[in-house]
């Protein structure tokens, strides 16, 4: 028998500027709702710019999409569809956006 798993969002994304990523983070923090320190780390090759994130005590590395925040913020909001939206990746663990912000903490349940 053969398992095919799908991971719907986690290929490369559309190649974008460092400040599309970068408004995309700081609505990402504004998001998380506690007050946080970030710096860029690097571009990635898949269309992706990694930053650091400190909030609450914890340091994350946060690959974020470089297109435009309504093609990347998920919410499960009327008319979003979750197939169409790519993943960003937390420690190297990838998520869409609404899942993403409830497990950044150690705590998803603070």
């Amino acid at each position: 028998m053969t398992q095919v798993i799908i991971n719907p969002g986690s290929g490369p994304v559309a190649k974008g500027s460092r400040q599309v990523s970068q408004e995309n983070i700081r609505q990402f923090i504004e998001d998380l709702g506690v007050p946080a320190d970030w710096e860029f780390v690097r571009e990635n090759k898949d269309g992706r710019h990694t930053y650091r994130i400190t909030a609450k005590g914890e340091t994350h590395e946060v690959d974020m999409p470089a297109i435009p925040l309504d093609k990347v913020r998920y919410l499960d909001s009327e008319g979003q569809n979750i197939w169409d939206f790519p993943r960003l990746y937390i420690d190297g663990s990838s998520w869409v956006w609404k899942y993403a912000l409830s497990t950044f903490f150690n705590d998803p349940d603070e």
